[in-house]
Formats: structure tokens, C-alpha cells, sequence
């Protein structure tokens, strides 16, 4: 069955400022929290990533948590099947599975990777890059990546939220859980999803919504890290 991730990337896309130009990552290093929607059949989930050492590092991904957070200092970062050490350099280098470039001056990037069918149907995996600022804290981000507007129901508000557009609920707008209520709104209204949300104070918690016809389905990625006490204030 084709992964609905790439449509559902859409929304997300609308936050990544891409650095075209190859500038470098802010100086002092950039930390970097990663997280996976989906994975290959195949993956167990452990990949081995690097920015600027020739050296890589393993990292156990997670499809509801991000990584803690580590800091780099290169503008690209690479995940590949494999360790990669320096003494590697003599033989022929080994493909990455992913790369993706960190945008200049960004000091804190969150990497989402998830598997996307090949035309062969094998799989192979694809890396995009939001970056802390665009991304508050205390906030969940909800993106729809569903065919179609969706009418939202959230507490006592109603909004409405395109294809490839995102809402931000607060924490500081909802303290306590909430009931939301999703519906398509074309060819005629109807409930296609319902749920309580909490929004967590001090963390960050991405939603994506997928799928078509009468149902919707959500999968998130929440980030545990504290935020600075400069943040807090």
C-alpha cells in the first residue's frame, strides 16, 4: 500500500526555510532533536547519523518521541545504514539514506524522517527539517495533510483548516483537556474524527493529519526536551 507520509508532509513543508545557498549553520553549533513517522517494513529503527565529523553516531529512532537533543556544528546532517568511521575513507563511500541541510541562523532543528515507496515498491527513506523558532513551546502544532478542508471543533471554537496549512493550539489558551471534533466539510459536513487533546505546557507536540473519504487518521511527535529557563520567563 503507498505511504500517505509524503501528502501528509505538506503542511510541514510550509515551515522549512531550505538554505539553497549552502550557508553554514549559526555559529556555536546547532542542536538537533530527530524523530521518524514511519519506518521501513525492513528498519529496525536504529540509523547512524553525522554533520560535519566524518564519523557517524547510532541513533534509535522513535515514531512518537524525539531524540534528545545533540548539539552540531555542520550546515548537513547524514543518515546512513551503517557506521561510517574515518578509517572508512580509502573505500568506496557509502550512499546515505537520507541528508538534509540545516537553514543559517537556526539554533534549534527538529529532523523528521519516514519511509516513502519507490516505483519499483520497494522503500526508501526521505528527510525533511523544521526549524525551533518557527515551532513554540507550550504549543501543539496541527497540520493537515488530508485531502481537503477540514472543519475543527476545539473547545468552544470552530475554525477551519486547509490542505497544507497548519493551526497552533496554545497551552495558554487551553489549560485543561479539551474535546475536538474534526469533520469534512465537502461534499457535505460529517464527522470524521473525535478525540480529547491536552496541550502539555513547556513541550512541543507536532500532529499530522492523513487520509481521505469519511475518516482521518493523526499520528504525532512529541518533544520531552525542557525548554531553556530564558524560555520560561
Amino acid at each position: 500500500m503507498k505511504s500517505d507520509i509524503p501528502s501528509l508532509l505538506c503542511g510541514v513543508l510550509l515551515l522549512v526555510m531550505p538554505d539553497v545557498h549552502g550557508q553554514a549553520a549559526r555559529k556555536g553549533g546547532v542542536e538537533v532533536a530527530v524523530a521518524a513517522l514511519a519506518l521501513p517494513d525492513e528498519s529496525t529503527g536504529l540509523v547512524h547519523w553525522s554533520a560535519a565529523d566524518p564519523s557517524t553516531t547510532p541513533l534509535q529512532l522513535s515514531t512518537r518521541y524525539f531524540s534528545e537533543r545533540v548539539k552540531v556544528s555542520g550546515n548537513v546532517i547524514r543518515f546512513y545504514q551503517n557506521p561510517v568511521t574515518p578509517e572508512d575513507s580509502g573505500d568506496v563511500p557509502q550512499e546515505p539514506l537520507a541528508a538534509v541541510r540545516i537553514p543559517a541562523n537556526t539554533a534549534l532543528a527538529y529532523v523528521i524522517l519516514w519511509s516513502a515507496e519507490t516505483d519499483d515498491g520497494g522503500s526508501e527513506w526521505k528527510a525533511m527539517l523544521m526549524r525551533g523558532e518557527d515551532w513554540k513551546t507550550g504549543s501543539l502544532k496541527l497540520l493537515n495533510g488530508s485531502a481537503g478542508t477540514l472543519g475543527i471543533v476545539a473547545g468552544e471554537k470552530r475554525m477551519q483548516l486547509r490542505n497544507g496549512r497548519h493551526l497552533d493550539f496554545m497551552a495558554s489558551d487551553y489549560g485543561d483537556a479539551f474535546p475536538v471534533k474534526i469533520y469534512r466539510i465537502e461534499p457535505e459536513t460529517r464527522l470524521v474524527f473525535s478525540s480529547t487533546w491536552r496541550v502539555a505546557a513547556g513541550r512541543r507536540e507536532l500532529c499530522f493529519l492523513s487520509g481521505g473519504g469519511d475518516s482521518v487518521s493523526l499520528r504525532s511527535l512529541m518533544d520531552l526536551a525542557a525548554p531553556p529557563r530564558d524560555a520560561q520567563r
